[in-house]
């Protein structure tokens, strides 16, 4: 995982995430942050904060799947310990994270007469919606953030099956073009 190359053949997933799970996932001048990047060779940003209380985008990108989750999974760990210990109150519906999606991405995460979603469902206790009507295809896992961080791994292996596929069409429901298959 951490032999990181440049350039071509990465992978990446966006999300967005509570704000208030920033400062601990940064961890005490961005070491956690630092140390996750270290020992995954992932490439982590989390850009600024606008205003309090908004959703942050965190972006994890690696050589493949097994990097980007195994960064995300530690990412999330201050966050887990917050809630186990009580220093940080976890919502009573559950955690919730929004995936930002390429097209091919939403089918993986669904699958065959939501096959994938039952299963996500039945093995991990987490629920899954996309939302393929936003110009910015979205899926929304929500469960506790035990089964929510058990899961990351397959949800975003699930990604990696749809990320940078051609078989889809070549514009954004908003008319935008997608940069190759890479990005938005």
């Amino acid at each position: 995982c951490k032999s990181s190359s440049q350039g071509g053949g990465q992978f990446f997933v966006r999300a967005l995430v509570p704000g208030n799970w920033v400062s601990l996932m940064k961890g005490t001048g961005a070491d956690h942050l630092k140390e996750v990047q270290n020992n995954t060779g992932a490439h982590i940003e989390i850009p600024a904060r606008r205003s309090e209380g908004e959703k942050r985008r965190v972006k994890v990108e690696g050589p493949d799947d097994e990097c980007v989750a195994k960064a995300f999974v530690d990412l999330l760990a201050p966050v887990a310990d917050a809630m186990d210990n009580g220093q940080l109150s976890a919502p009573p519906e559950g955690c919730t994270i929004v995936f930002e999606l390429e097209p091919g991405m939403v089918g993986q995460l669904i699958g065959k007469s939501g096959k994938v979603a039952n299963q996500l469902r039945n093995e991990y206790g987490v629920d899954i919606k996309t939302d393929d009507k936003s110009a910015v295809p979205l899926g929304t896992i929500l469960a506790p953030m035990a089964q929510l961080r058990g899961a990351l791994p397959f949800v975003i292996a699930k990604m990696a099956q749809g990320f940078g596929r051609t078989d889809y069409p070549e514009t954004r429901r908003d008319g935008k073009g997608y940069d190759g298959g890479k990005g938005y």
